[in-house]
């Protein structure tokens, strides 16, 4: 169920940005600001920031081992924990970072490596790849 990336697959770093971050007034939320935007999405907007899959690694941190997607879509505070979507749609990673390496990739976690985690918590879910 999780999409495997080749190398030179485009992808997206899907997020949202909340309305006072686009006009520029980025404040600390308060908790009712926090349940508002999450119960009324419609004051959030899509964030897609584009690239190109480098590789799979294997993560570069030997306190836990999982695969990674490397890849050059910019991922940043606003799409941290959100989809890396390739062109069809399918979920090939969950944007894990902001942070850049000096080469400027990104990492993304592998689909795969979420399926895992959900089974191994005997945790019901579904999807189905997208063809395209």
């Amino acid at each position: 169920m999780g999409s495997e990336p080749n190398r030179g697959t485009t992808v997206s770093a899907v997020g949202k940005v909340p309305d006072d971050v686009k006009r520029g007034r980025p404040k600390p939320l308060t908790v009712p600001d926090f349940i508002r935007r999450m119960s009324d999405p419609s004051t959030l907007e899509p964030l897609l920031e584009g690239g190109s899959v480098l590789d799979i690694v294997m993560r570069p941190d030997p306190s836990l081992s999982v695969r990674v997607v490397r890849h050059t879509a910019v991922i940043d505070s606003e799409n941290t924990g959100g989809p890396l979507l390739d062109k069809c749609g399918n979920v090939t990673g969950i944007n894990s970072s902001a942070m850049r390496t000096s080469n400027g990739s990104y990492f993304s976690i592998h689909s795969a490596e979420l399926i895992r985690f959900l089974q191994e918590l005997n945790t019901e879910f579904s999807g189905a790849p997208t063809a395209c």
